[in-house]
């Protein structure tokens, strides 16, 4: 039982790779607004750890785990210029893809690949700046005569409902890289990644409600390394 033990083991982790990686990732979330707003992409950081497994000589599936921010901003426009709201939302992520290597020189080549992932949203947080409604109304305070509004900036959490807020999110994603070997069984990579998110931020709890689907860019550098060396 222990010789068999060792020889599964020893298959499982042959030419195996572990890959950290931190990068930035921008986000769009696809909405249907109104004139007075505009929705921006927002950039944030982000970092991972994933398994590369080589299934042939050219092919490979990777597993791995990432904490990816996807936020966006709310701007207003026209008379309502200056006033933007940013949405950050902090995801744990899980991918799994299968990719192609394609070898250029003896230390250098690409990874192209594509599959799935899937999030987890772990918490929320609402800033930026609206106009302070409230504050004419304090007695002590002398209302300006130019009926002008003094803008609040603001940072919070959210609470995330259970009842609105679509926790789980599910998409595609797509993914190249550059790997360059810098020693026998080490690399460092520079890899892009696009995520398509199928499923929506909110979940549909009233009629003709507007989708919040992200999209993310993530560009990031990463150290590769064998887990066992021969």
């Amino acid at each position: 039982l222990a010789f068999i033990l060792l020889v599964l083991s020893d298959r499982l982790f042959a030419q195996m790779t572990i890959e950290v990686h931190i990068g930035v990732s921008c986000n769009n979330n696809y909405q249907r607004l109104g004139n007075s707003y505009n929705i921006g992409k927002s950039i944030s950081s982000a970092v991972g750890f994933q398994i590369n497994k080589p299934l042939k000589k050219k092919w490979l599936i990777n597993f791995g785990i990432a904490y990816i921010p996807k936020n966006y901003d709310y701007k207003a426009v026209q008379v309502y210029s200056g006033l933007e709201q940013k949405i950050s939302n902090r995801y744990l992520q899980l991918n799994a893809l299968g990719f192609k290597r394609i070898q250029f020189t003896k230390k250098t080549g690409i990874d192209i690949g594509g599959g799935f992932f899937g999030g987890y949203l772990l918490s929320r947080k609402f800033s930026g700046a609206l106009p302070n409604l409230y504050t004419p109304l304090h007695s002590s305070v002398q209302v300006n005569p130019n009926n002008t509004v003094s803008i609040n900036h603001f940072s919070e959490k959210i609470s995330i409902d259970e009842k609105f807020d679509n926790r789980f999110e599910f998409g595609l994603r797509a993914s190249i890289g550059v790997r360059h070997r810098i020693k026998r069984s080490n690399w460092v990579k520079l890899s892009a990644n696009y995520d398509y998110a199928l499923t929506d931020q909110e979940k549909q709890y009233m009629y003709n409600q507007s989708s919040k689907k992200n999209r993310t860019l993530s560009i990031a550098i990463g150290y590769e390394f064998q887990i066992q060396k021969k």
